[in-house]
């Protein structure tokens, strides 16, 4: 009677040590798909405000058609927002010429060994959202 009762002990460890370890991977993969959905959104509104700029007309502050700035050269993450770095993540414009602008998000959240990276590639008429890790 003792063997079997110190066998279903080790057995219900065993049991309850598998739950946990799958329920932490699920929380786990829960916190990085919130952490990509977070910075994706953040993503798109600093790609909606790009499409504002690039609409608005120069004496506005705009960029006139054009994601160049007044003074030259083209529009940096300054312009879009006055705080690149939040609880999300970090953004940042990757890529800019005068009809489209890369931006990227990198969020807090570790994928393996990799950061949730979001890219947002915006036009004037288009913003697609590129999920990277």
């Amino acid at each position: 009677m003792g063997q079997q009762q110190l066998l279903l002990i080790i057995l219900g460890t065993l049991v309850v040590g598998i739950a946990v370890a799958g329920g932490i991977i699920l929380f786990r993969g829960g916190a990085v798909n919130a952490a990509r959905d977070a910075v994706s959104l953040d993503v798109e509104e600093l790609a909606g405000r790009a499409q504002v700029y690039y609409r608005k007309p120069r004496v506005m502050g705009g960029g006139n058609r054009s994601f160049n700035k007044a003074g030259g050269g083209f529009i940096g993450i300054y312009d879009l927002t006055n705080a690149p770095v939040n609880q999300n993540g970090t953004y940042s414009i990757s890529f800019a010429d005068a009809d489209s602008i890369v931006i990227r998000g990198v969020g807090f959240e570790t994928v393996g060994t990799d950061t949730v990276t979001v890219e947002a590639h915006v036009s004037d008429q288009n913003v697609r959202t590129v999920v990277i890790h």
